[in-house]
């Protein structure tokens, strides 16, 4: 990578070290729904011991829905079918390796997307989490770094359907309404019930 780049992959392709490949003709690497593909960007694919499966090349189609910019091509390589392949990508302008929460199982010779129609490779920075409740007293954890910790962040969608909370260490608190919740709990930890 070059310059002051500190965690600079040193991925490398084993072209003779597998049996059989298929293909990512053409890839979209997708961060929190912002299409990446920077100079000095890259991909790759790895099985679950962490060996390198597959290096990317990146390309810039001059037409289709995405002349212009950057798509990825790979060649993933596999002894077996059923291998569970994962991805990272290195972002070379924050110097960061990302995880890509897009797997793929191996299927020899199966082709992914094209530039016309590109295989989504999802990178998120933010997790959805949903509990169901039901009536009266439920004990729950969640085993997320909440973005807003508030009881009005965390439990603003129940509106007036949620109206006392009580932690095992940290107090209570009492929904009033337009007002929000009061008490001595503000926020809910994601290492306590």
């Amino acid at each position: 990578c070059g310059g002051s780049a500190e965690n600079c992959p040193d991925w490398e392709d084993n072209p003779g070290g597998y049996q059989f490949v298929s293909w990512i003709v053409g890839g979209i690497v997708l961060y929190d729904d912002e299409q990446m593909g920077d100079d000095g960007d890259q991909l790759a694919a790895f099985d679950n011991a962490g060996n390198v499966r597959g290096v990317a090349v990146q390309l810039s189609p001059d037409f289709g829905p995405y002349a212009g910019t950057s798509l990825w091509e790979m060649t993933i390589r596999s002894n077996d079918n059923g291998d569970l392949i994962s991805f990272q990508y290195y972002d070379a302008s924050e110097d960061t390796i990302l995880d890509v929460s897009t797997t793929y199982t191996f299927v020899t010779n199966e082709q992914l997307g094209d530039v016309i129609n590109p295989w989504e490779l999802i990178i998120t920075s933010t997790v959805d989490l949903s509990i169901d409740l039901i009536s009266g007293y439920n004990w729950i954890s969640f085993n997320v770094v909440p973005e807003d910790a508030s009881l009005s962040g965390i439990l603003g969608s129940l509106g007036t359907d949620a109206n006392f909370v009580a932690s095992q260490s940290d107090g209570v608190s009492n929904n009033y309404g337009d007002y929000g919740w009061y008490g001595s709990l503000a926020d809910l930890s994601p290492t306590q019930m």
